[in-house]
């Protein structure tokens, strides 16, 4: 198992790259990252929201396009 910071992008590509260099493919992502604070909304900081963004959206981002340009698998 890799353990990576989905909000970097270079840790994305690497990870996605190993497992490809491991198995010869990629064929299945999951994006299941998750950030989220507790409390009420107006108490919320804007560094708070901003890691809530850096990990539910660019994490996604992030493995997604690390991982479309691996070599499909061949469903033959």
């Amino acid at each position: 198992m890799a353990t990576l910071d989905v909000t970097r992008a270079e840790d994305t590509k690497r990870v996605v790259e190993e497992t490809v260099q491991m198995f010869g493919r990629l064929d299945l992502g999951v994006n299941k990252a998750g950030n989220g604070v507790m409390g009420a909304f107006e108490e919320q900081t804007p560094e708070q929201f901003a890691g809530q963004i850096d990990v539910n959206f660019w994490g996604t981002v992030n493995v997604c396009r690390a991982a479309l340009p691996m070599p499909p698998r061949d469903w033959a």
